[in-house]
């Protein structure tokens, strides 16, 4: 019997077909050998068909990237799959993609056929990216490493002013003394906020900062904000209303202290750009799904108002209603914009209404779940709850004015404590003297507070207590650093400027614990 006939018109077609295509297509045997070639234009293939037709793979490629293609159609040949490779080709210096497919013979000879494409263009487009990628990568961090230092350099000073203000509010003044030392207090924390938004942009700005999912009394959580801002209300003479429908769920699950942040920046706001009538603050179910409940807040005023023509930006960036506005109440304009990015960060909406000249309503849909029990919340600090007097602190810092406040502050609650001025003499005291709670700066010369702590921690460590309860006492408020102090072992975080109730309310956690 004669043998079947190949139908040369359909290899024909097959032929021009793959001409046609802007690749190189190669036939290669078991043994990598070069059984043919296709191209649209002969000459790209650097050497003629003459020269490497019936050659090994290895023969025709020298070096290195022939023994890379081999390896690659050895594993086809193995796998029976197919594989992808890139490489820059060293005659002509563009990038090309080899694909190598597996070919299943009826003669029992297998065999590859590879497809290779010049990817010069998208693979130089990639490079240019990842460049940029790179560069805005390195620009962010300049940025946040610069932010860092200038919040370390402002909050130390600052926590000095402030700290030694509060210590000196604790003494009976004179009027116009007391007057004075409120003035200072104000600024100060004015300052301070203003601080805070500079580096809260910049954290929602590079989308580092990660949002709880913690249950938590939402009733409470507006009673805080009642009882603040209507204090600051009744300071400008006028109303302050606030209502919670029936149907609001009282315990949910979120992010409390976004949500307060939020809300108080608007709440600031509406306050700030009143000076007759009132500000009514609302919260109203808006929509139920499963256990998922839409709350919407509302906090409308009879202030200023916003001109329409700024409506549509008035949550962007260093954007105020108009430049009167910064020279008259002063700000940022970055207030909204950080309120926004909170809110869009949850997958909430917020929007606004507003008539020049009778006032605003801004509208915050924030989705919550409703928490399955009651969560339990802290205590509110009662200075007469605890005394420290029979406790040893050690004061880890070096910045004098700092050592000054932390001692003074300490001195109200009769705490016995001890200063040293660096990480080093810090693990020597601990050796020799019993303690029962550190107060760490983090940036010291000689030894860091982390190398401090992890030193303290060393299952090697010669101090009296290696678990001893470590605070880090730091003026940089960015997350990494209070990540990274956790990790090396610190209890907990204190950022500088403090108040005397958040340092009372962490010491004694520690002390209880």
């Amino acid at each position: 019997m004669d043998a079947p006939k190949k139908d040369t018109r359909e290899e024909s077609k097959l032929e021009a077909l793959i001409v046609s295509l802007d690749d190189l297509v190669f036939e290669i045997d078991s043994k990598g050998i070069f059984l043919n070639a296709w191209a649209s234009d002969e000459s790209r293939f650097f050497v003629p068909k003459s020269v490497f037709l019936g050659q090994k793979i290895t023969s025709v490629i020298p070096g290195e990237l022939g023994t890379r293609l081999f390896d690659s159609f050895q594993e086809v040949l193995t796998s029976k799959k197919h594989k992808e490779t890139e490489y820059l080709s060293p005659v002509d210096n563009k990038y090309y993609l080899a694909r190598i497919n597996f070919v299943k013979c009826n003669t029992g000879s297998d065999r590859v056929s590879v497809l290779i494409r010049d990817i010069t263009e998208r693979k130089n487009f990639e490079i240019q990216l990842l460049e940029a990628k790179n560069q805005a990568e390195q620009a962010l961090k300049i940025k946040s490493d610069f932010l860092s230092a200038i919040s370390h350099e402002i909050r130390t000073p600052m926590n000095a002013i402030l700290g030694f203000t509060n210590i000196i509010l604790e003494h009976e003044h004179e009027p116009q003394i007391l007057a004075y030392l409120n003035s200072i207090k104000y600024s100060s924390d004015n300052l301070l906020i203003l601080i805070n938004e500079l580096l809260d942009f910049n954290k929602l700005d590079s989308g580092v900062i990660n949002f709880e999912k913690l249950d938590f009394d939402l009733y409470k959580e507006i009673y805080e904000l009642e009882k603040n801002f209507s204090l600051k209300a009744a300071e400008k003479s006028i109303c302050f209303k606030s209502q919670i429908a029936a149907d609001v769920p009282k315990f949910v699950t979120g992010d409390p202290y976004r949500l307060h942040q939020a809300l108080g920046n608007l709440l600031s706001n509406a306050i700030k750009f009143t000076h007759t009538g009132g500000i009514d603050f609302s919260i109203e179910l808006k929509q139920k799904q499963n256990r998922t409940h839409t709350i919407c807040f509302a906090i409308a005023d009879t202030g200023i108002g916003i001109h329409h023509s700024v409506h549509e930006n008035i949550f962007e960036s260093f954007v105020q209603a108009s430049a009167s506005i910064s020279r008259e109440f002063g700000g940022t304009g970055l207030g909204l914009a950080i309120t926004k990015k909170i809110i869009d960060r949850q997958n909430g909406k917020i929007y606004m209404e507003s008539v020049p000249g009778k006032g605003s309503t801004f509208f915050v849909e924030l989705p919550f779940l409703k928490a399955s029990g009651n969560p339990q919340s802290e205590a509110p600090f009662k200075e007469q709850n605890f005394d420290l007097s029979a406790y040893h602190i050690l004061i880890v810092e070096d910045n004098i004015l700092n050592q000054l406040v932390i001692k003074k502050t300490l001195e109200l609650c009769k705490a016995n404590h001890k200063i040293v001025e660096n990480g080093e003499k810090a693990i020597e005291i601990l050796k020799k003297e019993h303690f029962d709670l550190v107060l760490m700066d983090l940036q010291m010369p000689e030894m860091d507070g982390l190398s401090a702590t992890k030193h303290i921690r060393d299952k090697h460590s010669e101090v009296r207590n290696k678990n001893i309860p470590i605070i880090a006492l730091t003026a940089n408020a960015f997350t990494q650093s209070k990540v990274e102090a956790l990790r090396v072992g610190m209890n907990d975080y204190i950022v500088k400027p403090f108040t005397k109730e958040e340092l009372y309310n962490k010491i004694i956690k520690q002390l209880k614990d």
